[in-house]
């Protein structure tokens, strides 16, 4: 899905049975010179509770065109 010069795709899939979902954000810089991917991954184990963690911390790539 586009929002301007970002765009958000998410996947899901299954692993070991369980099923997870990869989100990956995508922005462009206006020069189109540089692109940003955000990565985050959510893993639906049923855990419940305060301290239940079903996600990863964000993971940030940086991409730089060069010709």
């Amino acid at each position: 899905e586009w929002d301007g010069n970002t765009m958000d795709t998410i996947t899901p899939h299954e692993i070991n049975g369980m099923a997870v979902t990869t989100t990956e954000r995508r922005t462009l810089s206006t020069d189109g010179k540089e692109m940003t991917v955000i990565t985050q991954l959510q893993v639906q184990h049923g855990y419940q509770g305060p301290n239940a963690v079903n996600h990863s911390q964000p993971i940030k790539d940086v991409y730089i065109r060069q010709h």
